[in-house]
C-alpha cells in the first residue's frame, strides 16, 4: 500500500529476491515455486478446504471482529494492534510474536487501526471458523510423536487452557485462495491454515522429480516430517496444523519433527528484517 504496488506484483517481487539471496550463497534447493500460480495448486487448496468443511467442524459463523471505525475495513494481521489477550504485551493482529499464543483480533486490548486514529468498531462478521478448543487430545497425541520441544508443549497447554477457541480460518480480502463454497462471499482461505495443505502440495511435487507417487489426497504414515520455523509461527505448526491434518485425513496422525528459532536480539531489540526492526 506504501509503495503503490498490488500484492502479487510485491509477492513476486520478494521472492525473486529471496531466490537470488540463496544463489548468491551457493544453497541450493530442491524445490521453489509460486503457489499463486502452480499448476494445481489452488485447485488442490480449495479440495483440502472441502474436506475440512465436509467435517462439520469448519463451518460459517458470526463472531466477534474489528472493523476501522472510518473506513470500514476489516481488520486483521498487520493493519490493527494492540494488547495481547494473553500476556499483555504489544502485539499484531491474529499471534503474538512474544508469547506465540493466538487473538481473535476482537479481544485486543487498546486496539488501534493502521487506517486511522480513531478506535476501531466491533462487529460480528461471519467467517468458516473452527472450534478449536474441541482438539486438546487431539494435539497431544500428535505431539508424543515426533520431537516436539517443552517450549511448544508449554504452550500448548496455556492454549487449551482457554474455556473457548473460535478460530477464523478465513477472512474478507482480494487477495487469496477463495474456498469452492459460496456460503460466503468475497473472503478467502487465510493464509496460515493454507499453509498446512502447501506442505502436502509440496511433498506431492517432490515426489513426482524423484519418480515417488507421494500423494497431498493420500499422505502416508511412513513419511517422516521435518518443520523449521521461529517461535513466532508456532502455534499454526505445532497447534493447528496437525488439528487441520486430523480432520482433513483421519487415519493420518503426521509424525513431525519441530525445530524452532527465537528471535536475535540487537541492543535489547528484537532483530527483525521483515519488520524492519533493524535493517
Amino acid at each position: 500500500e506504501r509503495e503503490g504496488v498490488d500484492p502479487a506484483r510485491t509477492a513476486a517481487h520478494y521472492s525473486a529476491e529471496i531466490a537470488e539471496t540463496l544463489a548468491a550463497m551457493d544453497i541450493e534447493l530442491d524445490q521453489y515455486y509460486t503457489t499463486s500460480v502452480d499448476e494445481g495448486y489452488a485447485e488442490g487448496l480449495r479440495h483440502f478446504f472441502t474436506r475440512l468443511v465436509e467435517t462439520g467442524h469448519v463451518r460459517p459463523q458470526a463472531t466477534p471482529a474489528l472493523l476501522d471505525a472510518e473506513t470500514g475495513r476489516y481488520l486483521y494481521e498487520v493493519d490493527v494492534s494492540g494488547a495481547c489477550p494473553g500476556c499483555g504485551g504489544g502485539t499484531g493482529g491474529n499471534i503474538c510474536e512474544e508469547c506465540g499464543e493466538p487473538n481473535l483480533v476482537a479481544d485486543l486490548g487498546d486496539p488501534a487501526s493502521r487506517d486511522s486514529q480513531a478506535p476501531p468498531r466491533r462487529a460480528d462478521v461471519e467467517r468458516y471458523t473452527l472450534g478449536l478448543h474441541e482438539f486438546a487430545e487431539a494435539v497431544a497425541d500428535h505431539h508424543r510423536l515426533g520431537r516436539v520441544p517443552a517450549r511448544l508443549r508449554e504452550l500448548a497447554e496455556r492454549v487449551f487452557d482457554r474455556e473457548r477457541l473460535d478460530l477464523p480460518v478465513t477472512h474478507p480480502s482480494a487477495w487469496g485462495v477463495a474456498p469452492a463454497e459460496d456460503a460466503l462471499d468475497g473472503q478467502v482461505v487465510w493464509v496460515w491454515p493454507e499453509m498446512s495443505y502447501g506442505f502436502l502440495h509440496g511433498i506431492e511435487r517432490l515426489g513426482a522429480d524423484l519418480g515417488e507417487r507421494w500423494s497431498r489426497d493420500e499422505p502416508d504414515r511412513d513419511w517422516k516430517i521435518v518443520h523449521f520455523f521461529g517461535y513466532d509461527n508456532s502455534f499454526y505448526h505445532s497447534i493447528l496444523y496437525p488439528v487441520l491434518y486430523r480432520l482433513a485425513f483421519p487415519e493420518w496422525n503426521p509424525d513431525i519433527d519441530y525445530h524452532l528459532n527465537e528471535f536475535y536480539l540487537l541492543e535489547g531489540e528484537k532483530f527483525s528484517t521483515s519488520r524492519r526492526h533493524a535493517i
